[in-house]
């Protein structure tokens, strides 16, 4: 074989690495991922195949051994074939819980990974074990991504898919996919996630095989993009120019590769200028000598060739194979044809290895080069496979659509499908193509690259089961609640009525004998009276406070804008009404609004002041002041006031009903006013807390959840 045929032949082998990697990178930014490994690859095989051709040698096909017959299923029933696959597969699929930081629901692979109990994990804050051997700067970029798919309008589900590094501590490092599913609530918030995280590690390796494969090649190799600034070079390219390929990328490929001709020493055009002007494959003129950073001169045989990637019509860069030439006229050495060898059967050994399928059709659809993992799912072998139609590869109502997505790729560039590849006796399986247009020998082909996608309809099926279920609880614990509420309407009902009418009577009758017999009473049968009287009223006062509170909570709410100023003068003005004698200062700030049921936040108004009004009675100088502030980051509303106060150690029982903090005879009540108002605000998604001190009056601050405090 000479020298020429051999040039040709790598520089078909660098060019299809180089195109897939450029391309690549500038369009992602990063290693590239499996689709674009296998279209390398499948340059490379064909290279060698064209070496073979040339060297007259022929392959023998490789016997594929019998597939056992599919027998009958065993009669087992469907959920336990499907907890038997969750339990074993290699994949973990997981349901995670953002509240509470725990998963719902995580597979058996996670106990591989973690070295962590499935039950650790799903108990509260079992998030905890994983990020253990997560780096920080890997849950930063998966939080990173999560934040951003949840500003997608709208509540719907949205799919993230990241890759990050996980330092196991049974298997070592791995690289993981996790293909997750954000689940949100009406407002968008989220929810839950849940996902399928598939072990990369191989992959990741695959990838970096592929670098050292470009980098070993035995002659001189520098890539350019397409201004010929130089992006890549190989060792030998190094050695040969004097200049290491960190100080040559982005220079000019003149700069580093300067070239002369022998007889005149006149400067020679560069290859790749010629390149990206006539669009094809070029090669140098015999006397033409490379003159290296040190000003050595050597006989060199150069050739060029664009870097063609769909849908760019023009190259996006230039590939340049040389050598040295002072040897040319030497025929290749035995060594040189076993290197090449040794390196077709590397690369034919690494596409084998991928678990994967590989595919390569022609501009017709039919089947000229694929990989083991093809042999073996399909169980055909060589001979039935060369020159398939690749709608034979697929189910029989599949066979159109197959077609048709070979046709996109060929005219757009690229084209995926999810199809049911055939096998040969048994089950179809359900495989992802993602095809790729590759110019071959100046024809256009399509690379097809499967990802198997039985494990994910499992984890879908398992998805679909867990919502089911989910959606059954939310409907009995709505049943239940409905049922509570209907108890609450009856028990209310009951307390307006039934207990009423006993009260009406006792106060009726007390009123009688008061009147009626009261020169016949002594004065302590008066007194009896009296507080029979006063007992009754305070029960109706009890029960009409109960009443108010059952209200708060199934009075379907009305928001809209509220004056929270002029709301509260009117209580304060219905206040002094009542008490005139009363002097106190009232300071409301003007202009407070928030959108909010607006007889809700009467009722808040009414118990937030009422209390005020009530507290500060034996306080000489009172005062009561509403206003917006800020409290501990928080914008809210505050009532405060100088009166009777309360000890801090007690404030949580100040929301609870029946829980009074001064006894009736210093100040009347009955407990429950507080109580109404938390209600109230956390029907409005808000909250409330309170600051005092006895003796110097006490502080109510609230919160809604639309928006700040507006003055």
């Amino acid at each position: 074989m000479t020298g020429g045929t051999r040039a040709a032949v790598l520089l078909t082998l660098a060019h299809a690495l180089l195109s897939s990697l450029a391309v690549f990178g500038s369009r992602y930014g990063g290693p590239p991922p499996l689709a674009i490994v296998g279209t390398s690859l499948l340059f490379f095989l064909v290279a060698c195949r064209f070496l073979l051709a040339r060297s007259a040698q022929a392959t023998e096909p490789t016997a594929t051994p019998p597939q056992p017959a599919a027998g009958p299923a065993p009669d087992v029933h469907p959920d336990a074939h499907l907890s038997e696959v969750l339990a074993h597969t290699r994949h973990m699929l997981y349901r995670f819980d953002p509240g509470h930081e725990r998963y719902e629901y995580i597979s058996k692979r996670a106990e591989d990974w973690l070295a962590t109990p499935v039950d650790a994990l799903c108990a509260p804050g079992g998030w905890l074990h994983f990020l253990r051997y997560l780096p920080p700067e890997e849950l930063g970029r998966i939080w990173a991504r999560i934040d951003d798919a949840l500003l997608t309008p709208g509540h719907a589900p949205v799919e993230v898919d990241v890759e990050y590094r996980l330092d196991s501590p049974r298997q070592g490092q791995l690289w993981l996919h996790d293909a997750m599913t954000l689940l949100r609530k009406p407002d968008g918030s989220l929810a839950a996630i849940v996902g399928v995280v598939i072990d990369q590690t191989a992959q990741r390796a695959t990838r970096e095989y592929l670098s050292m494969t470009l980098r070993s090649i035995g002659e001189a190799v520098i890539a350019t993009d397409e201004h010929c600034r130089v992006t890549l070079m190989n060792p030998v390219a190094e050695q040969m120019t004097g200049w290491p390929e960190e100080e040559a990328r982005g220079r000019p490929l003149t700069e580093v590769l300067p070239l002369v001709h022998a007889e005149d020493g006149t400067t020679a055009e560069c290859p790749a200028q010629r390149v990206m002007r006539e669009g094809g494959k070029v090669t140098l003129p015999r006397g033409t000598l490379l003159v290296d950073r040190h000003g050595r001169q050597r006989p060199i045989a150069d050739s060029g060739a664009p870097i063609l990637a769909a849908p760019h019509k023009a190259p996006v860069g230039v590939v340049v194979v040389f050598r040295d030439a002072s040897t040319e006229m030497d025929p290749f050495s035995i060594e040189a044809e076993q290197q090449l060898k040794a390196e077709r059967d590397f690369s034919r050994g690494l596409i084998d290895s991928l678990p994967t399928p590989f595919f390569l059709f022609d501009e017709a659809g039919h089947l000229v080069l694929w990989n083991r993992f093809v042999r073996d799912l399909t169980g055909l072998d060589e001979s039935q496979l060369v020159h398939r139609e690749a709608r034979q590869l697929v189910i029989q109502e599949q066979a159109p659509m197959m077609a048709h997505r070979l046709d996109t790729a060929l005219q757009a560039g690229e084209a995926s499908a999810e199809v049911l590849l055939q096998r040969n006796g048994r089950d179809p399986v359900p495989f992802l193509l993602v095809s790729r247009r590759v110019q071959l020998d100046g024809k256009p082909h399509v690379v097809s690259v499967g990802t198997d996608l039985t494990e994910r309809k499992f984890a879908e099926r398992a998805i679909k089961r867990l919502n089911a279920e989910l959606e059954q609880r939310v409907a009995e614990r709505t049943s239940q609640l409905s049922a509570a509420l209907a108890e609450l309407e009856s028990f209310s009902y009951s307390v307006s009525h039934d207990l009423r009418t006993p009260l009406r009577a006792i106060e009726g009758y007390s009123t009688i004998i008061g009147t009626d017999y009261a020169d016949r009473l002594d004065d302590e049968a008066r007194e009896l009276l009296r507080r029979v009287r006063a007992a009754a009223h305070r029960m109706s006062q009890l029960i009409d406070d109960l009443l108010t509170l059952s209200r708060v909570s199934r009075k379907p709410l009305e928001r809209r804008q509220v004056d929270l100023s002029r709301l509260a003068r009117a209580i304060c003005d219905e206040l002094q009404q009542q008490e005139p004698d009363r002097q106190i200062s009232i300071d409301i700030a003007p202009c407070l609004q928030v959108e909010a049921d607006p007889s809700l936040m009467r009722t808040v108004l009414e118990n937030l002041l009422g209390n005020a009004w009530k507290f500060t009675g034996h306080t000489e100088q009172a005062e009561i002041q509403v206003a917006a502030t800020h409290h501990d980051g928080h914008a809210a509303f505050v009532v405060r006031d100088n009166g009777a106060g309360f000890d801090m150690r007690y404030r949580d029982n100040l929301f609870r009903p029946f829980q009074r903090l001064h006894t009736d005879r210093e100040f009347p009540g009955t407990g429950i006013g507080l109580a109404t108002v938390a209600r109230i605000l956390h029907r409005h998604g808000g909250e409330v807390w309170a600051e005092g001190e006895t003796g110097h009056g006490a502080a109510i601050y609230f919160a809604l959840d639309k928006g700040s405090p507006q003055a």
